[in-house]
């Protein structure tokens, strides 16, 4: 008769994952989802925001030079972030830095003098380069080395889907209502609830395999 399958006992969290363990795990889907929020955002200020500070009366050369601001300051949260990601629950920072880009936007939408369009730079930029380094960062906490590759590579492209829809929705919004009101305003709510989803974003033991 056939022997029975022989379940590998369970890993605590932060040993090595399986891509199978990971695509079971209820936390890697929680941070697909936070990380796909992030990247519609991203993608959408980095296409949209000069056209639409330009559109609220702000110099062109002004405008895009708060754009290179922003990547320059964003240095402030790749070294800040990731020096508190070895003594601060990831989780949390990962909230903070979604809520710095989300006041960030809201600064965009009210950018009305140079002082709001730097509040502008300062917030978001901050709050994307925080993101860098604690991407990976809580993926290897989480799910170890062994398949770091595997199940980073599995979720990018899912991830990066929330870049390619981004930008075209924000431009169908600006074609419909006139302004890019409205959708820098559902971006800014999309990262708010992405800084909720992360939230729960907690670290799991990974499921027992079975074996033949």
């Amino acid at each position: 008769s056939a022997r029975p399958p022989v379940r590998k006992p369970a890993q605590p969290p932060g040993a090595d994952w399986t891509l199978r363990q990971a695509l079971a795990s209820r936390t890697y889907w929680i941070l697909i989802l936070a990380f796909f929020l992030a990247a519609m955002t991203h993608a959408v200020v980095t296409v949209h925001a000069v056209p639409a500070i330009t559109d609220m009366g702000v110099d062109p050369v002004k405008a895009a030079f708060s754009l290179g601001l922003m990547t320059l300051l964003s240095i402030i949260g790749r070294l800040t972030f990731g020096w508190l990601g070895d003594h601060v629950d990831k989780r949390y920072l990962l909230m903070t830095t979604y809520s710095l880009e989300a006041i960030g936007v809201i600064a965009l939408i009210n950018v009305h003098n140079t002082a709001t369009l730097y509040l502008f730079a300062l917030l978001f930029g901050i709050g994307f380069g925080g993101e860098i380094p604690l991407n990976p960062a809580i993926r290897g906490q989480y799910f170890g080395r062994a398949a770091f590759g595997k199940i980073q590579g599995f979720m990018a492209p899912i991830t990066m889907m929330g870049s390619v829809i981004g930008p075209p929705l924000a431009g169908l919004c600006f074609d419909v209502f006139g302004s890019y009101r409205v959708a820098f305003m559902l971006i800014a709510i999309l990262q708010v609830l992405g800084a909720v989803v992360i939230f729960f974003a907690r670290p799991e033991k990974a499921p027992a395999v079975a074996e033949a």
